[in-house]
């Protein structure tokens, strides 16, 4: 959606938790000041003053967009008994791989990974939906096929974040990247380590559109960008995450010295 700086003050505000609204842009003439408003908004992208420069920045999001867009996809944790050699891989399955999930989920395991009835916000009325926060934790209790059906039964367990056999992968991985959570960032970091360079970037551009247009980390995802990018061997693309990492740590210098 693309707004004025007049409008975008009114509507926004009333728009910004509805579902299909994915990006907002904001043109207007006064960047400074519209940008004092949208900060508080995770979805407007920019405000732009400029017709080439607004075009320019919704087909970036647009391919950036399409570049997340994947399978299901499920980070699978193989416990050990030496935490330094417990891997990560990914499993994705297509839409061709059909499979039903049966998910045993007990309220009092998800202590600080909770899950919820969303069934009346679903935009299908007769469909029941669970939504399980993000980094909730499963453990696989069997994979089979019954008979000659073209359907694979995939059957799993909610599992705590202080169940044993889980806990010391978690307290590895918490340890080596010096962070309390491990969140989209450190799982792409971790993805980059492994040479998995393209699903590194996805996590990473998912954990870049979660945050406001004035938070500090962007600055550091900025750069992660930039560096797996540059893994990947794609270098164009490399040098414009690291221009963006260059352009916002100007305007941060900047703006601390007009504050000084």
């Amino acid at each position: 959606m693309i707004v004025s700086g007049r409008l975008g003050r009114e509507i926004v505000p009333s728009i910004h938790k509805l579902r299909q609204v994915i990006s907002i842009y904001v043109y207007c003439m006064d960047k400074r000041s519209n940008e004092q408003w949208a900060g508080n908004f995770e979805k407007v992208k920019a405000i732009i003053v400029e017709l080439d420069e607004l075009i320019s920045r919704i087909e970036t999001d647009y391919r950036l967009q399409k570049t997340v867009e994947e399978p299901l996809s499920i980070n699978i944790f193989t416990t050990d008994a030496n935490a330094s050699t417990s891997a990560m891989g990914t499993s994705t399955m297509g839409v061709n791989e059909l499979v039903l999930f049966e998910i045993d989920a007990d309220p009092t395991m998800a202590t600080t990974k909770p899950f919820a009835d969303i069934s009346p916000f679903s935009q299908f009325p007769r469909e029941s939906e669970i939504l399980f926060m993000l980094g909730s934790i499963f453990r696989l209790k069997s994979i089979h096929r019954p008979g000659n059906s073209q359907l694979w039964i995939i059957r799993m367990i909610l599992c705590s974040d202080n169940e044993h056999e889980l806990k010391h992968v978690l307290m590895h991985i918490k340890q080596q990247y010096g962070s309390e959570t491990v969140d989209l960032r450190t799982l792409g970091r971790l993805l980059s380590e492994m040479s998995k360079f393209d699903l590194a970037e996805k996590y990473f551009i998912r954990s870049l559109e979660q945050l406001p247009l004035n938070d500090p980390l962007l600055f550091e995802l900025y750069q992660d960008l930039g560096k797996v990018t540059s893994q990947a061997g794609d270098f164009e693309k490399s040098m414009e995450w690291r221009r963006k990492a260059v352009a916002l740590q100007q305007k941060s210098d900047l703006a601390g010295k007009q504050s000084y």
